[in-house]
């Protein structure tokens, strides 16, 4: 395996790459090499999906990220350089990034050993300086820790992960938050001098069935906090640094015989090797060895699983990193960098060859080859290293190095080649979609039990690909699927009308939604857009709230068809019809004027026309007191056995051809303005351009004119110019009656005597 010059920030874009794209550098001073990289377990894999989901669902999108670092006495050995002081403040510094995604981002720390040492509690990251503070408070807590002398300091995992957890539960009161629990450890758990300390913690941990004779979960079992972890939906990412060989070197630095080393690393291994089940929510503990006191080693599980393995349905899988050295780390976490942002993982085929199929907005390939190059379907080579940023962007972590490319027109479709030159690196390419689900219902728009409900929303570009225009067409397949979670199991919903998302504006409905809950209950949905070809899925999950109805007015329907919008003096009319309340004398109903969001993909060959800001909405209706309060046209609508209409009407002084789509927020609740209930309205109709009769006329006259009378006009002024005598001095003239006769050949002849036209001297006169 090929050597690298290692660099002291390796982990620091490691911690951060499942989050954020990150790039850190400075040397250490030995080389290291780079061991095989082997896959992450598929629970693992799930572990990053969920985050990604999380990331990419919902209408305010929030993460809260906390980092629990060990502090035990064991790091002076396994870390004597306080190699983590930069790892971890590096991390917390990539955080920034998330602000130029549309995605808040909060951060708080704390050390464990022994005992928990806190180092901030939460704080939003907004800018890079934000992010600097934040990671320079936690550099001087680790430094300053690890400098101090004392009491002896155990690795008391228990301690740690409840802080944290309590911690994580604060921030997240709305339960809305994606939640990740960056958790580092350089060893097993170890609570004191007695290693019997350390089994009721693990029981606690993991569930109450572990004794010192039985690892089983028994049937009665209780859970520890890691399963209601993963029923949180702290998604925890557990970091183990497996540096034997400082454990070898410090216990013979104190005269330990071989028996006793090779001791003392099997009761390392036995105890880090809980960490796997703890995370991942099952697993082996190690089996060569058991310390005095403790189970032997075998499967044990410390959660609800799936018949996969994998967490139940609504629940947050774990993942379990074992660094054995740098650079194998640094590769796995690239890779969950990647996959983190979007990035389906692809083969390299023999030779290096690839496939770039229509609808890719990126590529990345991550590589140790120090010599390669990336050639394109057009014969070129794209990049090398040292290629400048332009053309590829190119950044090298820890013996690793990042190639991103985007993928901009049909010139980057087809068969590339990526050639490392050296036969043991290793290489890994990733392909992006960039796209993303957005529901126009959340929490705060429920659903109306015993009523067909539609859920509207699109499919939109990530962030980070906004640049890209959106066209659904260029894949297999556009297909959407809904599914509930329920009980812990993902439970397709066949029973409505799905609307696929239109190929342009990526809008789509389904239509029918009646799910069986009570009022107050919470609805999680999950929404599936299928690709097809080599395109991962893209998915989203959705909290609704349901609630009876009854006790406001209710629209009947949440689609409106209007009429068409002709020209520019056009009027899209309609009628919405609203279901009065049942249980009181009267209640309101608001809708916005301004749009939610705007579906307006134009039919033209020409430029495409910006009329975004020129929509004028007006709501009427014939019964009823009308107010307006901002935004809002309210209307008192009294309890009655028939709908209350209300007219709509839509202008836009800007024409076009399109098939137009507004989604307005409503409101409905009791007279004294307390709104008990929001959803969206989307109103629909086709927008046509117009062409006036007299503007018609006028143009068609002027090309006229333009087009043939005047090249008329010109051809005679230029003749009457350019066609003359040339008179001079002494010239005469003679005027003669001529008769010409047609034939074979024509003659002419004097009119006068009909003989042959003859002119001589005599004919002419001053």
């Amino acid at each position: 395996m090929t050597r690298f010059a290692v660099r002291s920030r390796v982990w620091a874009g490691l911690l951060s790459a499942f989050i954020v794209a990150a790039s850190v550098g400075v040397a250490v001073p030995a080389p290291a090499v780079a061991n095989s990289v082997s896959d992450l377990s598929e629970v693992a894999q799930e572990a990053f999906a969920d985050l990604t989901t999380c990331l990419t669902s919902g209408q305010d999108k929030v993460i809260d990220v906390f980092y629990l670092v060990d502090d035990s006495d064991s790091l002076l050995n396994t870390d004597p350089d306080i190699v983590r002081e930069e790892i971890l403040s590096d991390s917390i510094l990539q955080l920034a990034n998330f602000a130029g995604q549309g995605i808040s981002v909060n951060v708080g720390a704390a050390l464990f050993s022994t005992q928990v040492t806190p180092v901030f509690s939460w704080r939003e990251i907004l800018t890079p300086d934000d992010a600097r503070g934040s990671a320079d408070d936690l550099s001087s807590a680790i430094v300053g820790s690890a400098s101090r002398g004392g009491a002896v300091k155990w690795t008391n995992w228990e301690a740690g992960l409840r802080f944290a957890d309590t911690q994580l539960q604060a921030q997240n009161a709305s339960g809305t938050h994606c939640q990740a629990l960056i958790w580092f450890t350089d060893g097993g758990i170890r609570l004191g001098n007695d290693k019997s300390l350390s089994l009721p913690s693990l029981a606690a941990l993991c569930h109450s069935d572990i004794s010192p004779t039985n690892l089983t979960r028994g049937t009665d079992s209780t859970l520890g906090l890691m399963a209601q972890l993963k029923e949180r939906n702290v998604g925890v990412f557990a970091v183990l640094y497996n540096n034997e060989q400082a454990l070898r070197s410090e216990a013979a630095a104190r005269g330990s015989s071989p028996e006793e080393i090779e001791e003392r690393v099997d009761d390392f291994r036995y105890f880090a090797s809980f960490l796997l089940p703890l995370v991942e929510g099952s697993g082996e503990v190690y089996t060569e060895y058991t310390p005095e006191g403790f189970p032997a080693g075998g499967y044990l599980e410390c959660a609800n699983l799936g018949p996969t393995g994998v967490a139940l349905a609504g629940q947050s899988n774990g993942a379990f990193l074992d660094a054995k050295d740098p650079i194998s780390l640094a590769f796995q976490f690239l890779k969950l960098q990647a996959q983190i942002s979007g990035g389906d993982s692809k083969e390299i085929g023999d030779g290096g060859s690839f496939e770039i199929r229509p609808g890719t907005a990126a590529i990345r390939i991550l590589t140790t080859s120090t010599d390669w190059s990336l050639t394109g379907p057009d014969d070129k080579v794209r990049a090398t290293p040292g290629s400048p940023a332009p053309i590829v962007d190119i950044s090298d972590r820890s013996g690793v190095t990042t190639i991103s490319l985007a993928i901009r027109d049909d010139t980057d479709l087809g068969t590339w080649l990526f050639e490392p030159r050296e036969d043991e690196s290793i290489s890994s390419l990733f392909v992006y979609a960039g796209l993303t689900l957005a529901l126009d219902r959340d929490r705060e728009t429920p659903i109306v039990v015993g009523r067909d409900n539609t859920l509207a929303g699109a499919v939109v570009r990530q962030p980070q690909f906004s640049d890209l225009p959106l066209d659904l067409s260029v894949y297999e397949d556009n297909s959407l699927s809904l599914e509930i979670i329920q009980e812990g199991k993902l439970v397709s919903v066949t029973d409505v009308t799905t609307i696929n998302p239109d190929p342009n504006s990526g809008s789509f409905r389904i239509e029918g939604f009646s799910p069986e809950f009570s009022s107050g209950d919470e609805i999680q949905v999950q929404l599936t857009l299928n690709l097809g070809g080599d395109f991962q899925p893209v998915k989203s999950r959705f909290t609704l709230t349901a609630l009876a109805s009854g006790a406001f007015p209710l629209m009947a329907e949440s689609v409106i068809l209007l009429t068409s919008l002709d020209g520019p003096e056009g009027v899209a009319e309609g009628v919405m019809r609203v279901s009065p309340p049942t249980d009181v004398a009267e209640g309101e109903f608001c809708i916005a004027q301004s749009a939610k969001r705007v579906s307006d993909p134009q039919e033209t060959a020409v430029q495409v026309v910006d009329r975004a800001g020129e929509w004028n909405w007006q709501f009427s209706a014939a019964a009823g007191s009308v107010t307006s309060r901002g935004d809002l046209t309210c209307f008192v609508v009294p309890q009655s056995a028939e709908p209350f209409l209300i007219s709509v009407s839509a202008r836009n002084p800007v024409q076009a051809d399109s098939r137009v789509e507004s989604v307005h927020a409503v409101a409905s609740g009791l007279t004294d303005g307390q709104s008990l209930f929001t959803e969206d309205v989307v109103f629909e109709f086709d927008s046509t351009t117009q062409q006036s009769t007299a503007v018609f006329l006028t143009v068609f006259i002027a090309l006229l004119v333009l087009g043939i009378l005047l090249p008329l006009v010109l051809l005679y002024l230029f003749n009457r110019v350019a066609s003359r005598f040339a008179w001079a001095s002494g010239l005469v003239r003679a005027a003669f009656p001529v008769s010409v006769s047609l034939g074979l050949m024509a003659s002419f002849a004097d009119s006068r005597t009909q003989a042959p036209l003859q002119v001589g001297p005599q004919d002419f006169q001053f």
